[in-house]
């Protein structure tokens, strides 16, 4: 019995994506996209579309090989790809997390196809780490334990 037989036997719930997105599908166009912020941003594009803002039509996962020395290390797949009211190319990706592999082949794509992504997404901001709070000491009690530390040497 293979793995997903089980699952399907056992009632068992499928597992949630790497990064906690979670898969849009169902829509009007009959499209599935693999995040909700995803399928926000092509809703908005089809608005531009509309608008005429976007000349021609939206590319959706168009594929970049990465070859290097004549040799295909890899494929860049990009969320959308399109050209505005003035003809420049536009090639979207909506990211979650900026993984280090992402970042390397971003990088292989401008270098060798000379454009930039445009990255949509919002990265989690951390608040800020504080320091903890060290008690205040009065100036006689540091004049002491400095004393101290000098006659102890």
């Amino acid at each position: 019995m293979s793995p997903q037989q089980y699952r399907a036997l056992a009632g068992a719930a499928a597992k949630p994506s790497k990064y906690r997105a979670k898969r849009v599908t169902g829509r009007d166009d009959g499209l599935t996209f693999d995040s909700q912020a995803e399928a926000a941003h092509y809703d908005m594009l089809r608005l531009k579309l509309r608008a005429g803002q976007i000349i021609d039509r939206i590319t959706l996962q168009p594929r970049y090989d990465l070859v290097v020395n004549g040799v295909k290390v890899a494929t860049y797949i990009a969320d959308f790809a399109y050209h505005d009211g003035q003809g420049r190319l536009h090639v979207v990706d909506v990211k979650g997390v900026r993984t280090p592999l992402y970042k390397l082949k971003r990088k292989l794509v401008e270098a060798l196809y000379g454009f930039t992504i445009e990255e949509i997404g919002q990265e989690k901001k951390r608040p800020p780490r504080r320091e903890p709070r060290r008690p205040k000491r009065s100036t006689t009690e540091a004049r002491t334990c400095h004393s101290r530390t000098l006659k102890a040497r």
